[in-house]
């Protein structure tokens, strides 16, 4: 007897999976940080930051409220990073820097 499509996954679907899993890209805290907060600071869409940076908008939301939650993005953090990376542009990071 032949089992029906869909009911057992063949040799080479499970050989794919096993690769796609190996090959999948883990993202450090310090990346997450940085991803999270790039899209806090507005100067592109969220879209394009995930397009850019190569993750779902789901994830990156994900990130975001995670961290949000956890605490990890305390304003003065935030403030901080933006004045280093010159987001704010206003002489701020001689506060901060």
């Amino acid at each position: 007897m032949r089992q029906t499509s869909g009911t057992r996954k063949s040799h080479g679907e499970k050989v794919v999976k096993d690769i796609r899993r190996a090959t999948r890209k883990q993202y450090s805290a310090e990346e997450k940080i940085r991803i999270v907060l790039d899209g806090l600071k507005g100067e592109d869409s969220i879209a394009e930051l995930c397009r850019r940076e190569g993750i779902a908008q789901s994830l990156y939301y994900s990130w975001s409220k995670e961290f949000l939650e956890a605490g990890c993005l305390s304003p003065l953090e935030l403030c901080h990073y933006l004045c280093v990376t010159g987001g704010m542009g206003d002489g701020s990071e001689a506060v901060f820097g």
